[in-house]
């Protein structure tokens, strides 16, 4: 759920592009112009700015949104483990490395999901994260036809090194300690937690 903005992507600029509608084996294309809105006080190079802003925001988004996707995958496949631990021998020890994992990849969920909102509402009583932060800034630079400014790409290298932060420590508990975990369960007969 996105509080403070939304999903659409940016604004073509204005200059000369192609569509091609394919159906079965029939396909056609058509060369189509986007012309400068002449209320618009900005050069196309500017808006070639906002565009290419909007770009790297929406890539930041989805890679804020692929990594809470993953870190659910992983976690339901560590669930997965343990289920299949009960009753054997070193159950306990399996549960208590595979919670410790989850903690870990909980804290960075966390700090890029606003895990506890619930309905449209639960933004007032917890704070938005991270992807939620990024897309409100896509809202803000996409909301006039006009070059960014200094603030908002001053704002983006900020969320975008925040978000890296997590990112690499996502990175470290899936090439070092879920590593660990799979070679204790695999030890037990388990099946490993396999990352996409």
């Amino acid at each position: 759920m996105l509080w403070a903005g939304g999903t659409q992507g940016p604004v073509a600029v204005p200059g000369a592009y192609k569509a091609r509608v394919t159906a079965g084996a029939w396909s056609e294309t058509q060369p189509f112009n986007v012309r400068l809105d002449p209320r618009i006080k900005y050069t196309t190079a500017d808006l070639q700015r906002q565009f290419d802003l909007l770009v790297q925001i929406r890539d930041r988004l989805s890679a804020a949104n692929d990594a809470v996707t993953r870190i659910r995958e992983v976690r339901s496949q560590i669930d997965a483990v343990v289920g299949h631990a009960r009753g054997q021998a070193g159950a306990r020890d399996i549960a208590a490395r595979a919670d410790s994992l989850k903690t870990e990849l909980a804290a960075i969920e966390e700090e890029i999901y606003q895990v506890k909102n619930q309905s449209g509402e639960d933004p007032l009583n917890f704070p938005i994260r991270l992807n939620n932060r990024i897309s409100g800034l896509a809202s803000v630079v996409g909301s006039a036809d006009a070059p960014p400014t200094d603030q908002s790409v001053a704002v983006f290298s900020q969320l975008s090194a925040l978000l890296q932060a997590q990112l690499d420590r996502l990175k470290t508990v899936i090439d070092t300690d879920l590593p660990a975990f799979n070679t204790f369960v695999k030890s037990k007969d388990l099946p490993a937690v396999i990352v996409k």
